[in-house]
């Protein structure tokens, strides 16, 4: 009797799988965009029925995360809003995290070298105010531009800059997030590995 070919059974189920990953998109696409269009048409309505200008400052902040699921130069828009807004009233923070949402937005834009300078400009403002969260995120997603660009030896600072400051500081974030340190040590060996120091990780 005639052993099954594995290889065209492989074959066979990831073709099924991926024919059920269509469907279902096909099938939920749909209801998430109305969804998605009647949280954010709720958050502008109230955004424009606000003269509060901390009030404002949140809403531009969530109607620039939810828009992002689907539309990101729309996020965008309301992020540098928001950042006007946010540097006129001398908010540090909120300042830092406009900046991130659009220099997130620019790098899946392609636009890597404006997401670059955009990242080190947050990094910046969440150094001054000591924001272990916001430098460690941004130090990661530094790490990934350069190494999006092919320059590994400046992909690595940043990576090790992320792991340094996780293990000064961060211990609340390895609690909440165990699997981000691993992630984090991935991401490493991987450029590592790309250099063809396949034995090395830090």
């Amino acid at each position: 009797m005639r052993r099954p070919n594995t290889k065209t059974i492989s074959l066979m189920n990831l073709k099924y799988l991926l024919s059920f990953v269509v469907i279902t998109l096909l099938t939920n696409i749909m209801p998430c965009q109305g969804q998605n269009l009647i949280v954010s048409d709720s958050l502008l309505m109230q955004l424009n029925n606000t003269r509060n200008k901390d009030k404002q400052l949140k809403l531009l902040k969530e109607l620039s995360d939810e828009t992002g699921k689907w539309d990101i130069n729309q996020s965008n828009s309301y992020a540098r809003r928001g950042l006007e807004l946010a540097q006129s009233m001398q908010r540090d923070s909120s300042e830092a995290q406009f900046i991130t949402i659009i220099a997130h937005n620019e790098y899946f834009l392609g636009n890597y070298m404006e997401s670059l300078s955009l990242y080190l400009s947050s990094l910046e403002l969440y150094e001054k105010m000591a924001d272990i969260k916001g430098i460690i995120g941004v130090n990661v997603n530094l790490g990934a531009i350069y190494d999006r660009l092919g320059d590994e030896e400046r992909s690595l600072e940043f990576y090790k800059n992320a792991l340094l400051e996780l293990n000064s500081n961060g211990q609340h974030i390895v609690l909440e997030h165990p699997e981000f340190k691993t992630v984090l040590f991935n991401n490493i060996a991987s450029v590592y590995n790309r250099m063809g120091d396949t034995g090395r990780y830090l």
